[in-house]
């Protein structure tokens, strides 16, 4: 494999377009960080269109946008031709880094991933040049390799996991509006449930069903816990009352070492 060289371009020179993803705040300030101490250790890749007089964004959102913070006038970037990478391959690229890099939602990335199956559909269905292709034959008789199917290849993903991924991105804005708000974006169960509900309307009210059960349950185990740990405290101060203080890290020793079930059944033992 042939390596990829990059050189140094303009950093007022790069057009960002019409990003598939918004660059995070967080993790803006967290790449600052780092490249402020160690440098950038990846550079970014643009696409050389117009005989090289306009470079476009392909990946390093973020690192452009540090780059920017910083002042910097130049920054390392693999320049690709328009010839050798088209606007879909472009794309592709972008998703592959996100999905390589970023910090995804299970709706991000299920997002991403059915636009990546969507795009290598529209790369094999432009590759269809003859009757046979499309009727998803090639000359030979082969079947061609679907969108989904080239997808889970091309990611490392199973077929099943990348159909999952469609149909979670199949949700309807509003839904998926819904779902951010109410946390259940990287809930990918509760996504794929709502999925499959008939109407947007009706994927809403799961949805809100959904997290108003999960905040009952919340609020429920943080109940029992406060009441586990009443009852702990009661038991400690029972123990403490009865135990000389020499003895006390020998009894959280044994307690250390032993379930309660266990010790209770020993008890019963004792006194059956």
């Amino acid at each position: 494999m042939q390596e990829r060289i990059f050189q140094p371009v303009p950093v007022s020179g790069v057009e960002v377009g019409d990003r598939k993803r918004e660059v995070d705040a967080g993790a803006i300030k967290r790449l600052q960080d780092s490249i402020s101490e160690v440098g950038l250790r990846t550079p970014i890749t643009v696409r050389a269109i117009e005989d090289g007089a306009r470079l476009v964004l392909v990946t390093g959102a973020h690192r452009l946008e540090v780059a920017k913070r910083l002042g910097w006038d130049m920054i390392d970037a693999f320049v690709e031709d328009e010839d050798d990478c088209d606007e879909i391959d472009a794309e592709l690229w972008e998703i592959a880094e996100n999905l390589h890099r970023a910090e995804l939602t299970a709706l991000e990335r299920d997002e991403q991933v059915a636009r990546w199956v969507a795009l290598t559909e529209q790369k094999v269905q432009s590759r269809q040049v003859d009757a046979n292709e499309s009727k998803r034959a090639d000359g030979k008789g082969h079947r061609r390799e679907g969108g989904t199917r080239a997808a889970s290849r091309e990611l490392g993903l199973s077929e099943p996991d990348a159909r999952r991924a469609t149909k979670v991105a199949s949700l309807s804005e509003q839904a998926k509006v819904t779902a951010r708000e109410v946390g259940l974006d990287d809930n990918r169960t509760a996504l794929l449930e709502a999925s499959r509900k008939a109407s947007a309307v009706e994927q809403v009210e799961f949805l809100k069903a959904q997290a108003e059960r999960k905040s009952r349950e919340r609020a429920n185990r943080e109940v029992d816990r406060a009441i586990s740990l009443t009852e702990a405290e009661q038991f400690a101060g029972w123990l403490a009352e009865r135990i000389a203080p020499t003895e006390r890290d020998t009894l959280i020793a044994w307690l250390e070492g032993t379930k309660a079930k266990d010790v209770i059944a020993a008890l019963r033992r004792h006194h059956a």
